[in-house]
């Protein structure tokens, strides 16, 4: 916005409290609109590839962007798998990993904990993320890969959540024909996700 760009001191303080909600609500209305396309995108199937993946590489990528977005906090990180190469559609996995890292970012309070893990099953790959925030109730868990729900605890940062999140999350797990599940309490969250390895 041009207003935004003029200095201070010609902005008194009610006009820029203005200026700051209605670029709050702009940021929301991209974030949301960008959800929504790749929502689309995954439940139509548009995004289908295979290739090898560096499962550290992508979430180191995708931990140190989070920062960069909400400045100010601190997460404490635990990134660690058995193999860190897995043959998967990399694109699905990064929105996959790019939601629930996220989320782990901005439903943990200042220093919490953040930990992303990953290994090999038999015939199938798997990949974990857990923190220590609130957690959710077992109603909200049973209601959260609804398109736009939101739940009760409060996400941290100037943006608000678009409900989302959980939606493309379930629907790119769909596509990879694997398993999600979501297990919460207070102060611990954790979800688990599994993909086959076997031609499908």
């Amino acid at each position: 916005m041009l207003l935004a760009d003029v200095g201070p001191e010609n902005i008194s303080q009610s006009l820029r409290q203005v200026l700051d909600l209605l670029l709050s609500n702009a940021d929301n209305l991209q974030a949301m609109i960008q959800h929504l396309l790749k929502y689309n995108a995954v439940a139509h199937g548009l995004m289908r590839t295979e290739n090898q993946l560096c499962m550290h590489t992508l979430c180191q990528r995708i931990r140190q962007k989070l920062p960069d977005t909400r400045p100010g906090t601190l997460r404490q990180w635990l990134i660690e798998g058995s193999d860190n190469m897995i043959t998967t559609d990399q694109p699905v996995i990064n929105m996959i990993l790019s939601n629930l890292m996220s989320n782990a970012y901005d439903y943990t309070s200042n220093k919490g904990e953040i930990a992303v893990c990953w290994g090999q099953g038999h015939n199938t790959w798997w990949l974990k993320v857990a923190d220590n925030g609130p957690g959710m109730s077992s109603d909200e868990v049973s209601s959260v890969y609804r398109p736009f729900y939101q739940g009760k605890a409060k996400k941290s940062g100037p943006l608000k959540g678009s409900g989302m999140g959980l939606a493309i999350v379930h629907e790119c797990v769909s596509q990879l024909n694997g398993k999600i599940s979501i297990t919460s309490e207070l102060n611990l969250s954790l979800i688990q996700i599994s993909e086959p390895t076997t031609p499908y």
